[in-house]
């Protein structure tokens, strides 16, 4: 009775090594949403069921992908694939990216090879440059204005009718470093080693000033410039440009959308850069080359990249299909580890401007400390503190 057991659990361990197991799923963090996550997830799907490759790709958002920079994340949990934007290129030590091959340039020449620089270290790329643009814009609400402001004196000019009809100004996430940005470039260039600046203290305290003023409450958040606009509750909205198709779907022909106002004279300045496939996975890296790099090969296709154009109304990098419209009045913001080093600084400064009575210089001083504290003792030991 036992070997007939014995037998038939070998049997039954023979036909099971007979039968397909379903490969590994390759996985694929990003930072999209709304739209742009749906569209990529389709992208995604289409790549898969191309039958290529027996291996399929699970792209996964909703996830803190900052959370990944602490170098001692558990290797078990370390997604394969990220799709994030090109000034977290300069941690790819901490990001354990793969270089990707130097004929790469030289065979994708859809591409131009200026976008590249941004994505090389040590002449060495470690990204593939899908699209451009993540800049800031101003959105508007039609029904409640006519002509979009063109300075802020303008926007403050309407602000007293907006609100007898029971409508906020403006909002946006006030407290991230990306929106104050624009702010900081239009008194000076931003060198992200150099924060403790008269710019710097300049532009808190006109940062500052605007809530002082009434314009913004400094407690708006992610919130403000997404379901709070499109539900009319603010008249306008500092918004990217990945936040475009959400926007047209929520307002239709509602939707106005136009440059950053001017701060006085000077015009704000945008960030701007790229949007990037990597690969955070070396031992995956290794085992699925082809499949990794075939990947990349599709979202830089000319097909693919007219469809990011004219389905999620991004900026594409083809040649093909690129147009000629700008970034508005944006800056390429630099790719290097400082670049990350200091939004972290800035997020921690900013927080301070909920106080009625700020120091400004006290404030550019702790920013320019806890950038270098970071630089020191890196990422690992001040993920905690943002």
């Amino acid at each position: 009775m036992k070997s007939l057991v014995r037998f038939g659990l070998l049997s039954f361990a023979f036909i099971g090594s007979l039968c397909p197991v379903d490969a590994a799923p390759i996985i694929l963090w990003h930072n999209q949403s709304g739209q742009q996550a749906r569209f990529f997830q389709k992208v995604v799907g289409e790549f898969n069921a191309s039958g290529r490759f027996k291996e399929k790709i699970q792209a996964e958002t909703g996830l803190e992908l900052e959370s990944i920079l602490i170098p001692q994340i558990d290797s078990s949990v370390r997604p394969d694939m990220l799709f994030i934007p090109s000034d977290m290129i300069g941690l790819y030590r901490e990001l354990y990216l793969s270089e990707i091959p130097s004929s790469w340039k030289r065979a994708q020449t859809g591409i131009p090879d200026d976008v590249y620089q941004l994505l090389t270290f040590e002449g060495k790329i470690y990204g593939i440059p899908v699209l451009g643009g993540n800049h800031l814009v101003l959105f508007y609400n039609k029904s409640h204005v006519s002509v979009p402001a063109k300075t802020w004196q303008e926007l403050r000019d309407q602000g007293q009718a907006l609100r007898s009809k029971g409508i906020k100004l403006i909002g946006w996430p006030f407290l991230e470093p990306y929106y104050f940005l624009p702010f900081l470039q239009s008194l000076a260039p931003w060198t992200p080693e150099q924060l403790n600046t008269n710019a710097m203290e300049s532009a808190l305290s006109a940062y500052h000033q605007l809530t002082v003023s009434g314009l913004i409450s400094a407690e708006c958040g992610q919130d403000c410039n997404t379901s709070r606009f499109y539900r009319g509750e603010f008249a306008y909205a500092i918004s990217g440009d990945w936040a475009v198709a959400d926007a047209k779907l929520k307002l239709g022909n509602r939707l106005g959308i136009a440059d950053l106002p001017k701060f006085g004279e000077r015009p704000l300045l945008s960030g701007r850069g790229l949007q990037c496939l990597v690969f955070s996975n070396p031992k995956t890296f290794s085992k699925h080359r082809a499949l990794f790099l075939e990947f990349g090969r599709f979202l830089q296709s000319e097909a693919i990249q007219s469809r990011w154009a004219s389905e999620a109304l991004r900026k594409p990098l083809h040649k093909a299909v690129a147009t000629n419209a700008d970034d508005g009045r944006a800056t390429l913001i630099p790719s290097s580890k400082a670049t990350f080093y200091a939004w972290l600084a800035m997020k921690q400064g900013l927080s301070a401007l909920r106080g009625k009575t700020p120091d400004f210089k006290a404030i550019a001083r702790q920013i320019q400390d806890v950038f270098e504290q970071i630089a020191r003792t890196g990422l690992q030991q001040n993920a905690g503190k943002r």
